[in-house]
């Protein structure tokens, strides 16, 4: 048989493993079949995609569907499914945990879908297609429409053992496996510990592991190949510390120039996982911390795992620590949850010093119980993909747009390292300057803030926005001058005047900040700028390295620093 497996993920640079791990199982399986794979994102051009599916000749058409790619890989197999009707589509992935009667009635050009793990199912099916056998009702995980599209058949969820997970062959020994992607994704586990309402894991049976002894054997593969980025699926890396530990430390001392992307519950820290991530070298790990939200109602709903005052303690740890990069994720539209809430969120998490923070609208997933049981949670969500919240008990729908543009300003200031100091600060300082500063560009910019803004533009926004509300010489402003340079952007149209400087930075001029050796770099460039509390002297490398020097004005000198001067 012919089959093509159709590949749509949301970027080039990310990549499935459904592919290798339904390959693998069906050649374990003994059928040898002739496969092929389409890759796709949703930005191709839809003909072009089904133009190399129709010229396959498929007898089988098989596919991942989620919330970010299902619209496009439905318009493809509509157009598929026209050219070659004898074609069987069978689809799986997460849009499928819940009942999906309506689903196959909406989409007559999907023969099948399969719910939880295909691996469990695909040899079977496969078998069947070949001999021509219409009967699976035995086929646990398939959900189908018989009898001339009259009757609904439900086989429940596919799903694999303990011993048959850890007899799943790595996927990266199978021949589909892409090792030409930026970063490569490594799975230690399926499921969680927590039973938060809004996640497809509590679908799951509890968390089930894969053997170290696999991992390894895969992390082996991939040193061989060249791979240097890491992302361990694992939905709580350190739910079970000894195990925790035990992967670290291998991690640390068999693959040292890989860099690992880890998701870690800070209320779970125990002194021997913190005593490995110590221990790493700087930049070789990223971190990935699921807050979500710290407030107590909200937390409590969606059923939350570990305490507020833990959480924060374990963050505290995760970002003080220079060894490591820690991306926060926050979520708005809870049950529960207020604005005020979602602002305090942003604000502890703010003060906390991540290197990022992600503020996302809650989507209430197919098959989750936040989605099956909506109305009693008193939220309305989208029908449709990304099925984000609209409204909820304490949050309109024109606060979930707050919330949303809070993300944006997030996304445009706090996690870019040119307005980050800045921005934290003065969030620091005072809790009106979100909802001040999120006004202020909705009106500055004219629209509702979901346009992208320039680097320059971004500069000229808050540095206006500071004159205006600020005292005139406040420290973030000036600060902001100063990067504007360091950024590389105009300095004869800066946020203040500065000129070229030709000459040796003055010997009583100190270092403020970057390194003292970039001065020594080949076509270093060299601002002079005047502030109110200082000269300065901005030196900027053709690599966007950068450096600046500070000498005090005169009025801050003392008798002695004049006499010298």
């Amino acid at each position: 048989m012919r089959i093509v497996w159709l590949s749509v993920n949301t970027s080039y640079a990310h990549s499935s493993l459904s592919l290798p791990l339904l390959h693998r199982s069906a050649v374990a399986a003994e059928h040898v079949d002739t496969w092929k794979a389409v890759e796709a994102t949703p930005h191709r051009h839809v003909p072009n995609v089904f133009a190399e599916i129709a010229d396959a000749a498929p007898d089988i058409i098989l596919g991942t569907c989620y919330l970010f790619n299902r619209d496009f890989l439905l318009r493809v197999l509509q157009r598929v499914k026209t050219i070659h009707p004898e074609c069987t589509v069978i689809l799986g992935g997460p849009e499928f945990w819940t009942h999906n009667e309506s689903f196959l009635r909406t989409a007559p050009y999907v023969d099948a879908v399969i719910r939880g793990e295909g691996e469990a199912v695909i040899g079977d099916m496969l078998k069947k297609l070949r001999k021509g056998e219409d009967k699976w009702d035995d086929l646990s995980g398939v959900c189908r429409l018989t009898n001339g599209d009259s009757v609904y058949c439900d086989n429940g969820t596919a799903m694999l053992s303990q011993k048959e997970l850890e007899g799943l062959p790595p996927p990266a020994e199978d021949e589909f496996f892409d090792f030409q992607k930026p970063f490569q994704q490594l799975e230690t586990s399926r499921g969680c510990i927590g039973r938060c309402t809004f996640c497809t894991s509590s679908l799951l049976p509890g968390t089930r592991k894969f053997p170290v002894e696999r991992v390894q054997r895969e992390l082996d593969i991939f040193r061989r190949m060249g791979v240097r980025e890491v992302r361990v699926l694992d939905r709580t890396f350190n739910e079970d510390p000894r195990r925790c530990v035990q992967l670290l430390e291998m991690f640390r001392t068999h693959y040292p120039d890989m860099r690992f992307h880890l998701e870690i519950h800070p209320a779970f820290l125990t002194p021997a996982v913190r005593e490995q991530l110590a221990l790493f070298p700087p930049e070789n790990l990223h971190l990935e911390a699921g807050i979500q939200t710290l407030s107590y109602a909200p937390r409590k709903s969606v059923g939350r795992p570990g305490e507020k005052q833990s959480e924060l303690e374990g963050l505290h740890f995760l970002c003080t620590a220079t060894n490591r990069n820690v991306h926060v994720d926050l979520l708005a539209g809870l049950p529960q949850m207020s604005l005020d809430d979602v602002l305090s969120d942003i604000h502890t998490t703010v003060n906390l010093d991540p290197d990022e923070i992600q503020l996302e609208i809650l989507k209430a997933l197919p098959g989750t119980s936040l989605a099956e049981h909506a109305a009693s949670y008193r939220i309305c969500a989208s029908p449709a993909p990304p099925y984000e919240v609209l409204q909820t008990e304490h949050m309109s729908c024109q606060q979930l747009q707050t919330a949303t543009q809070y993300s944006k300003i997030l996304d445009d200031y706090y996690n870019n390292k040119w307005f980050k100091d800045t921005f934290q600060r003065i969030v620091g300082r005072t809790q009106e300057f979100l909802p001040s500063f999120r006004s202020y560009l909705a009106n500055e910019t004219g629209h509702p803030l979901d346009t992208p803004l320039s680097l320059k533009r971004r500069f000229i926004l808050l540095h206006t926005f500071l004159e205006q509300h600020y005292p005139p010489e406040t420290p973030e402003k000036l600060n902001l001058e100063i990067n504007w340079l360091r950024a590389g952007l105009s300095a004869s149209h800066g946020l203040r005047s500065a000129s070229k400087w030709k000459h040796p930075v003055p010997p009583d001029a100190s270092l403020e900040n970057g390194t003292a050796s970039l001065i020594q770099t080949h076509n270093v460039r060299v601002w002079h700028i005047s502030q109110p509390d200082a000269e300065r002297w901005v030196v900027v490398t053709p690599e966007n390295g950068s450096a600046v020097y500070r000498r005090a004005c005169r009025s801050e000198l003392t008798p002695e620093d004049n006499r010298n001067a």
